[in-house]
């Protein structure tokens, strides 16, 4: 039985820096957020205070 699962799965490899810089082409890929809070959150309470307002 399989199970389909929502899930990527990514392999990676690590180069050296000449390998890098002969390559014919590069594709970065991005593994997680940056976690930094968006404004539909609390990013006005967060960045500035607000005691005084």
């Amino acid at each position: 039985m399989t199970v389909q699962l929502e899930i990527d799965v990514h392999l990676g490899a690590k180069f050296s820096a000449k390998e890098i810089a002969q390559a014919e082409w590069c594709h970065l890929l991005g593994t997680s957020t940056n976690g930094y809070p968006q404004p539909e959150d609390t990013y006005r309470e967060r960045t500035y205070d607000l005691s005084s307002a």
